[in-house]
């Protein structure tokens, strides 16, 4: 008994951490990313930021005298449906040099 409650302390012990190495000790996949800043807007009606629009994001390129790239993403779902079993996928959307910039 002894034995199969330190194998599973030990297994939950590693799982555990490597979603936290994963998620918060692992450097970003980016060039610097120290330098990475992300904007967002306020809505008068709400107290919660939201993600910069697309157009926004042009006007702030053609105006940008401070950054080196700006890049646009948001998050993006859908559902589908193959075999009549519905399966959710989700991503981000992202402008066409996304990619480009991000260094991976």
């Amino acid at each position: 008994m002894a034995i199969l409650t330190v194998a599973l302390g030990v297994g939950a012990n590693t799982a555990i951490f490597s979603v936290v190495k994963a998620v918060l000790l692992n450097q970003l996949p980016y060039r610097q990313p120290d330098r990475l800043v992300m904007l967002a807007q306020l809505d008068a009606d709400s107290i919660q930021p939201s993600t910069v629009d697309f157009t926004t994001t042009y006007d702030l390129r053609n105006r940008n005298h401070s950054f080196e790239h700006l890049s646009l993403f948001r998050g993006w779902s859908s559902t589908l449906v193959e075999q009549d079993s519905p399966e959710l996928i989700n991503g981000l959307r992202v402008n066409y040099d996304f990619l480009r910039h991000a260094g991976l």
